[in-house]
């Protein structure tokens, strides 16, 4: 890392070329401004081979940020922060914001499980400082459940038989010593393309990050890596990394640790120039997050459900239907599809309908109307859930012309435990009670 510089903006902000200080009168923080060689690159990286939800507006020379919220490093060292926002949340909200909606999505095979806090306060705290918190929080797991071990082909010359004879070898190096035997066999360690990664991950990071917890999750890992060696070929090492699901934990850790170690980009593929990033979505970390709630309140959740289609032809079933979650009654008689919304729902907006979209209704009501068919449901409720903000702070009821009930809700996204208006009324739907 040549400096400690950080570029801090925020999803669908603008990022412009400070021309009068250069930034020198900025320190190691600077807001949605950067020097000249930065925001050149920041416009090469606007067509790039990734998407890294960059875009260049000619009409007014600033880059546009769009869609992701996270980091990405320029070739200097200098990072750039994107942090979610909402309407006028401060730069310490926003933190805390992507702190909690990064915590959520806690596994990417959807295993959501208890995370337990860490001593950082992700309120004043970079991103990159947020992400390594994270990684140790996920080298804890690993530390529970284990390393992951597989069968590595080694090559012995050793005083007894094991294995299979590797008998060209054999001749050429055991010609005098008849002792011995060259030998080929699978032991089953810990030395694996897996564990070397973040090991060498940990080593990296024991140096960069300034919190002491961090630092001791780390040594501790270390200690538990003894025996595996460090990574010298990362892309020999990608290659070989295999996540199964009994070792779905190990899928995050390795996906942060090839960030930190500046090698790898994880946003859509579109151009020609890389560079490090690990961007999010933020209406999946939107998703996550609800379902994070929702599997602490009820099991009987289904996600990305699209079991249906909306069309025939023929014998043939066209344009699958894909709802973010349907939630099940015990008896499977009722049914509430919840769409979750990264956009700004304003009760007070009454001459342009609350900033709810059109689409997503019409989308919304054919849904209810499959799934109420398809599964010969007594009744199905829509329930939008848009991120909390100081013109939506209570619950809007809606209907339908044929009377099928769609409730706004909001979402905290600032403070998980302050949902309960949220949560409740999926209970009350289903008559179920605390």
């Amino acid at each position: 890392m040549t400096n400690n510089k950080t570029i801090i903006t925020y999803e669908h902000d603008k990022i412009k070329q400070c021309l009068t200080c250069e930034c020198d009168e900025c320190n190691d923080i600077c807001k949605c401004r950067c020097n000249s060689s930065h925001f050149e690159e920041l416009k090469e990286y606007c067509c790039a081979e990734f998407d890294y939800g960059l875009t260049y507006n000619y009409k007014e020379n600033c880059i546009d940020i769009k869609k992701y919220t996270g980091l990405f490093q320029l070739k200097d060292g200098t990072y750039v922060e994107i942090l979610p926002k909402i309407n006028k949340s401060s730069e310490t909200e926003g933190r805390q914001i992507f702190y909690n909606l990064i915590k959520a999505s806690y596994n990417i095979e959807r295993e959501f499980k208890q995370v337990s806090n860490t001593n950082i306060n992700a309120k004043n705290t970079k991103i990159l400082e947020i992400m390594i918190a994270i990684f140790c929080l996920d080298l804890k797991i690993i530390m529970q459940r284990g390393l992951k071990k597989s069968y590595t082909t080694k090559q012995e010359n050793l005083k007894f038989f094991k294995g299979k004879l590797n008998l060209t070898e054999h001749i050429r190096k055991n010609f005098i010593s008849k002792e011995k035997f060259f030998v080929e066999y699978d032991d089953f360690n810990d030395n694996i393309a897996e564990n070397r990664i973040l090991k060498s991950a940990c080593l990296y990071l024991l140096k960069e990050t300034k919190n002491e917890e961090n630092k001791k999750i780390l040594r501790k890992m270390l200690v538990i890596f003894d025996d595996v060696d460090e990574c010298i070929n990362l892309d020999k090492d990608e290659n070989n990394v295999q996540i199964n699901r009994l070792h779905c934990y190990y899928e995050r850790p390795i996906n942060f640790a090839k960030f930190f170690l500046r090698h790898k980009s994880f946003a859509p593929k579109r151009g020609k120039v890389n560079m490090p990033a690990l961007l999010f979505p933020l209406e999946k970390m939107f998703e996550d997050y609800i379902e994070n709630i929702l599997c602490e309140k009820s099991k009987n959740i289904k996600r990305q459900f699209s079991k249906y289609y909306l069309v025939k032809d023929g014998n043939k079933d066209i344009f699958n239907t894909q709802m973010d979650f349907v939630v099940f009654n015990d008896n499977e008689t009722e049914a509430v599809i919840i769409d979750a919304k990264w956009k700004l729902f304003n009760e007070d907006d009454i001459d342009n309908y609350y900033n709810i979209s059109q689409q997503d209704l019409y989308q919304l009501f054919a849904y209810s109307k499959i799934l109420k068919k398809q599964k010969n449901l007594n009744k199905v409720t829509v329930l939008l859930a848009y991120p909390k903000w100081e013109h939506f702070v209570t619950l809007k009821t809606l209907s339908y012309f044929d009377n099928t009930e769609i409730i706004v809700l909001p979402v905290n996204v600032l403070n998980k435990s302050d949902n309960n208006l949220f949560t409740d009324k999926i209970n009350t739907l289903f008559n179920v009670s605390e």
